[in-house]
């Protein structure tokens, strides 16, 4: 799992990413024929199904779409992390929220309920490890719950 500092480092990362697709969608959008409409305006309209248009300036809109959505996904998991100061190994790594209430796949690895139930329900009814790719042979209702996991996390949650 990520520490703190390679997130923000991520998230860093990300928000370069994002600058640069900015210049190049700014860029594209002086030649289109859309250079009359607010770039914002553009931004917050964007909806893929209903401009089903393959110009290299609605792909960049598209792009810098995608990159304010992750960018803002991460800012949330580390506002998220620091706000709760969950020690290592106590947080789920797909979500990082605490790993409570955990349950154990097959694999040696343990998720929260959530994230396995999302998992689940997203590949139609068997659990894909997101870790190391093990099939899970258990329904949700089969799975255990990591007892010595949810007494670590109750343990620093009363300190």
């Amino acid at each position: 799992m990520p520490s703190t500092a390679t997130d923000k480092r991520r998230l860093q990362n990300l928000k370069s990413k994002l600058r640069t697709a900015q210049n190049v969608t700014t860029a594209l959008h002086a030649d289109s024929d859309l250079k009359n409409f607010p770039l914002e305006n553009i931004y917050q309209g964007w909806n893929e199904s209903s401009l089903q248009r393959n110009t290299e300036f609605f792909k960049s809109v598209q792009v810098v779409k995608d990159l304010k959505e992750k960018i803002q996904i991460k800012e949330k998991e580390l506002e998220s992390r620091e706000r709760e100061n969950i020690p290592r190994g106590c947080e789920c790594p797909v979500c990082y929220n605490w790993l409570s209430p955990s349950r154990k796949l097959d694999c040696p690895h343990s998720f929260c309920l959530r994230c396995v139930q999302r998992l689940y329900n997203a590949a139609e009814n068997k659990i894909t490890c997101p870790e190391c790719r093990e099939i899970t042979s258990k329904t949700i209702d089969q799975l255990q719950t990591n007892v010595a996991m949810e007494r670590a996390i109750e343990s620093h949650r009363i300190n």
